[in-house]
């Protein structure tokens, strides 16, 4: 006996309403919106550290190439972080850029510090500084989000997976 197999060739599944519940481009991806048509991580547990000034790149980052421009990226980075400074006030900000630039797109940022009285007291504190965003980069092409910091207040020592930490970015590629 022999077996037949059958294909159905498509653009697009629409509701009788008319409404477009699902597209399949000519790549053959399927857009089904809100579903998360693909996942992207990057992930380090090197110690990255450097007295802060103006906004720098950490040097850990992550690309996707979305299938989709009319898809949204949803962006989430969880830094193990540190920071230390021997004056009163410090205060530091980690950021995500679209790109690698500290000119290109803030995405989202998280600040955070420490007050004291007394100086030229040693004081580091750590945290997990968790971020996320839902970004729209309209495009096709591979897109690089990448991880900055900057000083606020003070001078402060910072630390990226201080100790080994695991630090991570997750993206998300939403189908809208």
């Amino acid at each position: 006996s022999t077996v037949m197999a059958s294909e159905l060739h498509v653009d697009a599944i629409k509701h009788s309403g008319g409404t477009s519940a699902m597209t399949i481009n000519s790549s053959g991806s399927v857009n089904i919106p809100g579903s998360v048509i693909q996942v992207v991580t990057s992930e380090t547990t090197t110690q990255i550290s450097a007295t802060s000034g103006s906004e720098a790149a950490l040097g850990f980052t992550c690309a996707i190439t979305p299938k989709f421009s009319s898809s949204k990226i949803y962006v989430r980075v969880d830094l193990q972080t540190a920071v230390t400074g021997n004056v009163g006030n410090y205060a530091i900000a980690f950021k995500v850029r679209r790109g690698t630039s500290t000119s290109d797109t803030l995405i989202t940022e998280g600040r955070f510090g420490m007050y004291h009285n007394q100086t030229n007291v040693a004081r580091e504190m750590f945290a997990s500084t968790a971020l996320s965003a839902l970004d729209s980069p309209n495009t096709t092409s591979s897109t690089t989000y990448g991880t900055f910091v900057n000083n606020l207040d003070g001078t402060p020592t910072y630390k990226v997976s201080p100790n080994s930490g695991r630090s991570t970015i997750t993206l998300m590629e939403i189908a809208q």
